[in-house]
């Protein structure tokens, strides 16, 4: 509010005249005020207000106006304009910057001008009239709240009334959402909380799934056997669809399908994200994804899986695809008897992390790729496998790698075990069709054992140099061996640190090598301090890789 201060001050040709205001520009007689507050409005009458004998008149405004001064016979004695430009305003507000009158400092909420914040406004919005600019395209913001709103459906937005609590069901408000957000096609934002549901809730094509974050927003299924969620059909043949920074898990038993793409489903990429599937409590016994849909293609990228008994990641086509990059599996059970991951398709998985350590029974596979009549289409790079006590956990197995145009490929991949994986990497070894690409990883490395006299199995597969050393002299030992795919060079070591010659029993070979390879003999033939070095490459006879020598033995001091 601002007082009239020219009539306050008094127009001394005007005394006991009367004074017209008017809004600026126009002949409209503008609102005033008696009091600064503007409580008390006053009605200006056809006249004009009276002044008093001097002329004056206290008056309050909430605009720029026009005031006609006339005295008391009506002649027009003075015109003017009153009202504050904005450059004069004076506005203190933590949302802007001013300057101290006194110390000159910058601050938010020390005085600056009304100029000076609606220039800051037109600055940050690109263009006038409160109007916002964005590349390129001029929108007022509820024009631009609106096109977010298309493309952001929240599930506790009122209209669809998800609570979030845990308790409450929220399957036919979380239903509501994904429909609604279908057409045209958007994001689904689920906030933080956990959103319990008792039936399956179907995507639709083009619709993807956003939460807060994997330690707050949980979407967890309360039935016995339902799927959790499943993409339904439509037309959209070429788009992604992403389910981000969320955990899906179960609130009971539950025998159903995190993630379900049938048959009859048209998506063609899901991108699983951030994510977490199951947990390590989880009761979950179905599998976590599975697609039986031909030519889909998984991705997924930093999720945490915890499959139970159930097989985990299931691409069940040989014309899809399946791109697992940084996922963590944690097997939940102790009796598992499926696989972890297994694909059909052509399968690219990436620096993953396969625990398996908690397994003590059951016959099962971290990794099994390819198909008996398609072939396979994998490669395995940069992985760990973690083995417990089970010695009937294969890590890596490949089916179809003896059909033509078969491709495998696994290198600089880890294996830790308490008890030895029952194969590192199996399917390899029979292989007669043509053509076929296989490649093991890099057996550069070297590895070291001590023995007594027992038998002994060595890493061919893994390892480009084996040195053994035999530290008691006594009764015959055997030395067994792993395969690798045909043309793996291997060298062996065996240095006598027993104190003196092999006076008893031979070194021999079993497993692993061919039938007619020489025992290494007792007595000097290798005397105390000495080693013996022998050289092997993979052969293979009637469809069966064996380690046979290429060079003769070689005895150093």
């Amino acid at each position: 509010m601002q007082l009239v201060s020219a009539l306050r001050s008094g127009v001394a040709a005007a005394a006991n005249g009367a004074a017209h205001v008017y809004q600026r520009g126009t002949q409209t007689a503008a609102i005033c005020y008696a009091d600064f507050e503007g409580t008390t409005v006053l009605s200006q009458p056809s006249g004009g207000f009276t002044l008093d004998a001097y002329g004056s008149l206290e008056i309050y405004v909430n605009q720029v106006v026009d005031i006609s001064v006339v005295d008391s016979t009506g002649l027009v004695v003075a015109s003017l304009t009153e009202g504050e430009a904005a450059p004069n305003v004076e506005v203190r507000s933590l949302a802007f910057t001013g300057t101290d009158y006194d110390s000159g400092a910058s601050a938010a909420g020390n005085p600056t001008t009304l100029q000076a914040v609606l220039d800051a406004v037109l600055a940050a919005f690109g263009t006038t009239d409160w109007s916002i600019k964005i590349s390129g395209t001029t929108k007022t913001p509820i024009q631009w709240l609106a096109q977010i709103i298309g493309v952001f459906t929240n599930v506790k937005d009122p209209t669809y009334g998800a609570v979030g609590d845990g308790v409450t069901d929220d399957t036919t408000h979380i239903q509501a959402a994904l429909t609604a957000a279908g057409t045209p096609k958007g994001i689904v934002f689920f906030p933080a909380g956990t959103y319990r549901t008792t039936a399956k809730l179907t995507v639709p094509t083009g619709v993807h799934l956003w939460g807060a974050g994997t330690d707050a927003t949980f979407i967890k299924i309360d039935h016995a056997t339902a799927d959790t969620l499943e993409y339904g059909s439509g037309s959209d043949t070429f788009g992604d669809q992403e389910i981000r920074g969320l955990t899906i898990d179960c609130l009971q038993a539950n025998s159903g399908i995190f993630v379900s793409c049938p048959d009859n489903s048209n998506v063609r990429r899901v991108l699983i994200i951030n994510c977490a599937l199951g947990s390590s409590s989880t009761v979950h016994t179905g599998k976590l994804f599975s697609s039986v849909n031909s030519g889909h293609t998984l991705k997924m990228k930093d999720v945490y899986a915890f499959p139970a008994t159930g097989i985990g990641v299931h691409m069940d086509s040989t014309s899809g695809r399946m791109v697992l990059d940084t996922v963590i599996f944690f097997l939940v059970s102790a009796t598992f008897g499926n696989q972890v991951v297994l694909s059909r398709s052509q399968t690219r998985i990436t620096g993953c992390k396969f625990d398996v350590s908690s397994q003590t029974s059951g016959t099962a596979q971290c990794i099994t790729v390819g198909d008996g009549s398609a072939g396979v289409d994998a490669v395995v790079t940069g992985c760990r496998f973690k083995n417990g006590t089970s010695a009937n956990m294969t890590a890596i197995n490949v089916v179809g790698a003896n059909v033509a145009n078969a491709a495998f490929s696994e290198s600089a991949n880890g294996f830790i075990e308490s008890t030895a994986f029952l194969a590192r990497v199996a399917g390899l070894t029979s292989i007669t069709a043509t053509p076929v690409s296989v490649t093991t990883q890099d057996r550069d490395g070297r590895v070291e054992q001590q023995s007594s006299n027992a038998n002994v199995q060595l890493n061919g597969d893994l390892y480009g140099v084996s040195l053994l050393t035999r530290t008691t002299n006594g009764a015959g030992q055997i030395i067994t061996s792993n395969t690798a795919p045909p043309g793996a060079h291997w060298t062996i070591g065996v240095l006598n640190s027993s104190g003196g010659v092999f006076s008893t029993g031979n070194i021999s070979f079993g497993t692993g090598f061919m039938a007619t390879i020489a025992a290494i003999p007792t007595g000097s033939t290798l005397g105390n301090g000495k080693t013996m070095w022998m050289h092997f490459r993979s052969v293979q006879a009637g469809g069966v890789c064996a380690w046979a020598p290429v060079a003769s033995q070689i005895q150093l001091t």
